[in-house]
């Protein structure tokens, strides 16, 4: 093998050292436009330029491992987004949803009992299935808002996507009827499950948040213990995150049959808060689910 001339060895670290330049630049094109893609799905532009509004995890067991528990559908998504802008403290979940962390969701890979998380997402009722856990945040919303965004999800498969036409969806299937029956019994046990915990539990719905997105958020950290900066406040966009959800219950689609068997299920729930101590909402109560379907 013939060695190298001086000039071959200059040629070859000349390109070595232009093949470097060239990844460190596009590094810099690149990264922050991904960067800017990646987290601009939750968050305004001006979030990400403005250092007060970063996102960070905390350090391992920072923070006890409270659980969201929720039904599918229920808001979820919207609350964990407030939370970590309000804080700048990620939340995760049970689940490590990798279309999530796509999202920008990044909690979804750390994990669940790390404490370096704020919350921990759990859609299933038994929060009961493990020591570690020490606190329940339940997270209510309507029933009837519920089956029909959790109809949506299954025909979309997207988080923020909605259907153009219910009645089509539920045409497409034929399971409608079916599908509200068995999710109306779920519901409740969920419910159920959560509020007779032996973790402390606190309860806050989906419709009074939505109202004062502000105050219930503060409200929510405040039982968790969590003190917020004030000069995070202004990162809160409570109206321009794409999970916040719609209100409309599109009533025309329940049956009278389905409606009489949600509202036993509400009915008992009500009672359950009521036992509990929690306040009643008019929100959930048969009277008004009366008045919507009458104002259709």
């Amino acid at each position: 093998m013939s060695k190298l001339r001086k000039s071959d060895l200059l040629y070859i670290k000349r390109r070595v050292v232009l093949s470097g330049l060239i990844v460190v630049i596009s590094a810099f094109i690149w990264f922050p436009m991904y960067a800017v893609k990646f987290t601009n799905y939750r968050y305004d532009f001006r979030d990400i330029a403005d250092r007060k509004c970063n996102m960070s995890f905390s350090n391992r067991n920072s923070h006890p491992i409270t659980v969201l528990a929720s039904e599918p559908c229920s808001g979820s998504l919207w609350i964990r987004t407030l939370i970590e802008q309000v804080t700048g403290i990620y939340t995760t979940s049970f689940t490590n949803d990798e279309i999530l962390y796509d999202e920008g969701f990044l909690g979804e890979q750390e994990e669940w009992d790390s404490g370096t998380t704020l919350l921990v997402e759990k859609q299933s009722k038994d929060v009961n299935d493990d020591e570690k856990l020490q606190a329940v945040v339940v997270l209510l919303r309507n029933p009837y808002d519920v089956f029909v965004c959790e109809r949506s999800l299954q025909q979309t498969e997207s988080y923020t996507s909605r259907v153009t036409s219910f009645n089509d969806a539920l045409e497409k299937d034929g399971d409608w009827e079916e599908f509200v029956k068995r999710r109306a019994q779920q519901w409740r046990d969920s419910v159920t499950s959560w509020l007779t915990t032996s973790r402390p539990v606190m309860l806050f719905k989906y419709e009074d948040i939505e109202d004062e997105p502000e105050r219930g958020i503060l409200k929510m950290l405040e039982y968790m213990n969590v003190t917020v900066d004030e000069t995070r406040l202004p990162c809160l966009q409570s109206e321009q995150s794409p999970y916040k959800l719609s209100k409309n219950p599109h009533l025309e689609l329940y049956s009278p049959e389905l409606r009489e068997i949600i509202d036993q299920h509400i009915e008992a729930v009500l009672e359950l808060l009521e036992i509990k101590g929690f306040p009643q909402d008019e929100k959930y109560s048969v009277q008004i689910t009366t008045t919507q379907e009458d104002a259709l």
